[in-house]
Formats: structure tokens, sequence, C-alpha cells
């Protein structure tokens, strides 16, 4: 598919964040869990806690220089699933855990991010939304495309492998509506697309 013909469905991108980590965002841009360990210099001993194995529980990381960034847990995978979904890949749990904490992944709209906000909805949030348009301009050859939601495994998991994530141009409407877009390392320069922040109070 041609930039232009994805653009007439999809001119805004959506990405929730944790509050706590909005600071850090607007400094550094929106970076991947796997671009935030090496900045942020994590111990190699907790490498495999973050970036290979399901998160139970975030991770609040504190930096001299770059300040704070939450790196949410990952409550909605269930490893059970996964290993159902991930059979004839060629890959296992830990290397498809590597590969989602490689990118930034964005919503083609709020209301698709409303299912990950409600399993948050304890939490104060941050709903960032982008303009497709410059953000593809500026980094379309990291951009790839997932027609289901890459992180979810609890009910009947769709088969998943490295094929899932598409670049622009492999993606056909044919292969189903884009669930998600990912950005592989980040969007460090945020503030060149950013369209809107809307700040979200915990839910009681």
């Amino acid at each position: 598919m041609d930039r232009e013909a994805f653009l007439e469905k999809h001119r805004r991108l959506v990405h929730l964040a944790h509050a706590d980590s909005w600071p850090s965002i607007e400094r550094h841009g929106l970076l991947s869990t796997q671009e935030i360990v090496r900045r942020w210099d994590v111990p190699a001993s907790q490498h495999d806690a973050i970036l290979r194995r399901r998160r139970i529980r975030s991770f609040t990381l504190e930096h001299p220089e770059l300040g704070r960034a939450v790196v949410r847990d990952q409550h909605p995978i269930y490893e059970a699933g996964l290993q159902t979904a991930l059979a004839g890949s060629g890959m296992s749990v830990g290397q498809w855990l590597e590969l989602l904490n490689s990118m930034v992944f964005f919503f083609p709209s709020a209301e698709a991010a409303a299912k990950l906000r409600a399993a948050y909805a304890s939490e104060p949030a941050v709903l960032i939304t982008v303009s497709a348009r410059t953000l593809l301009r500026e980094h379309e050859s990291r951009l790839r495309l997932a027609t289901f939601n890459t992180g979810y495994t609890r009910r009947r998991p769709k088969p998943r492998g490295p094929d899932s994530f598409m670049p622009l141009r492999r993606y056909e409407r044919a292969q189903g509506a884009v669930q998600e877009v990912t950005v592989l390392s980040g969007v460090p320069d945020l503030s060149s697309h950013l369209v809107e922040v809307e700040h979200l109070p915990a839910q009681r």
C-alpha cells in the first residue's frame, strides 16, 4: 500500500502511557523499552526481567540526567496462550517479548486504545495523539503495521511470528484492518508530530 492510501483512513495515531512517564516522554520522545533500558544504563542483570520475560510488575527507572521512565507491566500477555500462538513461528516466548520491547506502539484511534485504557483504569494515564502523515514522512523505514493486538494472548490468540509486523509497502487491506502501528526503536522527535496530549485521571 502506498502512503496516501494509508493516510486516507489513518490521519491520527494514538499512544497510551502511564501519566508518570509524560515528563520523560516530553523531554526525550517516545522510546521503546529496549531503548529506555539502553539509555538509562539498566544493569545487565535486569535485562532479562524487563526485556525477555513477561513483566508481572511495572519498573520505574531513575537516571541522574535523563530523569524518570516508567516501563509498564505486561498483564494482558498470557504466556500459555503466547506459546500456542507462536507454534511453528520459530520464535520463543522470550524472543517475541524482546521483539515487542524493541518497538513503540500506536493505535489507529482513541477508540482502539479503550481496551488498554480499561486494563489500567486504576492508574492515571496520558493519551498522546500524533500526525500519521508526519510520522510516516520521517520514520516510514522503521514503521510496521499489525492486523491484530500483538500483546494480547488470553482468548483464542492469533498465530504470530516475525511476519506479523509488516512494512507499509507489504500491507494490503485484504489482509485485515490495521490494529497497531509500531516504530522500531521509537520516536525521539515526538514534538514534531504531536497533535494533542490528554491527561486521564485514574478511575476508581
